[in-house]
């Protein structure tokens, strides 16, 4: 008998996939943790955690979005999946090479509104507690790639949300 086993040398990873497998591993190494929203078994059985976003675009295919806001904030996206932007993931792997952070959500979860950047792969929201500087830092980095934070903050939302052009 033999096995047959796939080759690899012939694979290519798209871009896409390369950062969320270098994202995913610097989460394994503790640089980025992912934040329970209170309603992840219900984010795990739909696959719509940031780590899933992440598994799923490292995978190739495009991420799930939330379909299902009863009881929650805000309200779902108008489309079932949507590919975390290039800069999105630019941005993440960036900031987890100056700070360690936290992300909450990324396309998944329920956001203020149906035009929510999260729902286009535009946007990550970073969780609070934030250690000092993060969000100067974070502010640095994200010009590079045309990301700012807008208003939300631990303060009011308990996640700095930052996205192309701040919105």
């Amino acid at each position: 008998t033999f096995m047959l086993v796939a080759s690899h040398a012939n694979s290519r990873n798209t871009p896409r996939q390369s950062y969320a497998t270098a994202i995913l591993k610097q989460a394994n190494k503790g640089h980025i943790d992912f934040v329970d929203t209170g309603f992840r078994s219900i984010d795990e059985r739909a696959n719509t955690t940031p780590r899933e976003n992440l598994r799923s675009a490292m995978h190739g295919a495009q991420p799930k979005t939330t379909r299902h806001c009863e009881g929650r904030d805000g309200v779902a996206g108008p489309y079932d999946d949507v590919a975390i932007g290039m800069d999105t993931l630019r941005f993440m792997l960036a900031l987890s090479k100056r700070v360690d952070y936290k992300i909450s959500s990324i396309v998944g979860q329920c956001h203020s509104s149906a035009s929510s950047k999260h729902y286009t792969g535009d946007a990550v929201d970073i969780a609070c507690p934030v250690s000092p500087g993060t969000i100067d830092i974070a502010n640095k980095i994200g010009k590079r790639y045309g990301f700012s934070h807008n208003s939300e903050d631990c303060k009011h939302d308990g996640h700095f949300h930052f996205s192309k052009g701040g919105n």
